[in-house]
């Protein structure tokens, strides 16, 4: 994948007027950048888990994501042997993940086996491969820090990515650049982020990598929400306008939950199913929201899901989409409206208190900000206004 592929995205981010308009123009382009020390490569490889290993093919019943994750273990696993010298395991992990390329008869993962292999052989090239992966590794952790030095990780990685012709390492850094417009409180790059996503959604789809699919159409439909929630609260709101981009949210979210289901992907099936009820709240679709929101939850509890955390945060974001559900549908007439506060109250108190409790703090104020609203339904100015000081201390405190 060639950066020409994305000349007309660099193009509108050249004429945009954002003040992170460049920044991001430079990560959609080839770029070298410094390398980090070889220890540190070999640290991280070192210290990583795998949650798969070579005889785990014999237990079966894995579903076809898993599979996949696995297939990208062994020959992540495979290449730093090479780096060792293991020649033994490096013939032992490529042959297992073939055995998986073969049993998904998936054309995406046998064209990465080959160039992988290929890859291990040249000691330049899987330097630099080694490097490409630690580094997008590090690039979520990063962001969470530093944007700076996650932008910068980015431009490593997508430049050794092309380098090596390595087709799935240059479609992952494609969706981070993504996440960074989707993350964005520029609005002016939103649109810019719809347009990235299509380009990524037609290579991903041409190269047959739908998870990468998946994790587009997630990112374009938060983009779409984000337009209209805009439309939603200008001064002058324009109900047809955010209307028009929550629907296109939701038949983003929609598609990425066929893909999600199809592929047995439980933490993207969770993320889906949360995301169609956030929208489906906006569109006033109430007892479908809480649909999406109860199967989200289900998927969160019993789904194959490695990282607990993970499923917490989507809890909490669950609850506290719950709680909307019956605050709004209350105050809309749909419900006995007392009832439906209550109900919302309930939600809403215990969002905020696993919030509290796993340090999420961003859902935590949102949590605090919707218990408020109930407050001020109710006429409960005193209570309205405590609860807004906290909220407000929250966003002081982790700002």
């Amino acid at each position: 994948m060639q950066t020409t592929q994305f000349s007309g995205i660099l193009e509108q981010l050249t004429k945009s007027q954002s003040k992170s308009a460049g920044l991001i123009k430079t990560l959609l382009e080839t770029k070298i950048l410094t390398e980090p020390p070889e220890d540190h490569i070999k640290a991280h490889f070192l210290s990583k888990h795998y949650f798969y290993s070579d005889n785990i093919l014999d237990e079966g019943d894995l579903s076809d994501h898993e599979l996949e994750e696995m297939f990208f273990e062994l020959t992540d696993r495979a290449l730093f042997a090479s780096y060792q010298g293991k020649v033994q395991l490096v013939e032992q992990h490529f042959a297992t993940a073939k055995i998986i390329t073969e049993e998904l008869n998936d054309g995406f993962l046998k064209a990465q086996l080959t160039t992988l292999q290929e890859i291990a052989k040249a000691k330049d090239k899987l330097k630099k491969k080694l490097i490409c992966d630690s580094g997008y590794e590090q690039i979520n952790k990063m962001f969470a820090k530093s944007a700076d030095k996650a932008q910068k990780n980015i431009g490593l990685t997508r430049s050794f990515a092309s380098e090596i012709k390595d087709a799935k390492r240059e479609l992952d850094v494609s969706i981070k650049t993504l996440y960074l417009l989707y993350s964005s409180d520029e609005e002016i790059l939103w649109p810019i982020g719809i347009a990235l996503s299509r380009e990524i959604r037609k290579n991903a789809k041409a190269a047959g990598y739908e998870t990468n699919l998946i994790w587009a159409l997630f990112h374009e439909g938060n983009i779409n929400i984000s337009l209209g929630n805009v439309q939603r609260k200008a001064d002058q709101p324009d109900a047809d306008k955010a209307w028009g981009y929550f629907l296109e949210a939701k038949n983003c979210f929609e598609a990425a939950l066929e893909l999600s289901i199809k592929k047995g992907f439980d933490y993207a099936t969770m993320t889906m199913q949360e995301r169609l009820g956030l929208v489906n709240n906006r569109l006033g679709m109430f007892n479908i929201a809480r649909s999406n929101y109860n199967e989200s939850l289900n998927i969160g509890e019993f789904g194959e899901i490695k990282r607990d955390w993970v499923v917490l945060k989507n809890k909490v974001r669950c609850l506290i989409g719950l709680g909307i559900s019956d605050f709004d549908s209350a105050c809309k007439g749909q419900q006995d409206k007392e009832k439906g506060l209550c109900k919302a109250e309930i939600y809403f108190k215990e969002a905020r208190e696993l919030a509290c409790q796993i340090n999420y703090h961003y859902n935590e104020r949102d949590a605090l900000i919707q218990l408020s609203d109930i407050y001020r339904e109710r006429g409960e100015t005193d209570e309205m206004n405590c609860i807004l000081q906290l909220a407000n201390k929250i966003s002081t405190d982790y700002a």
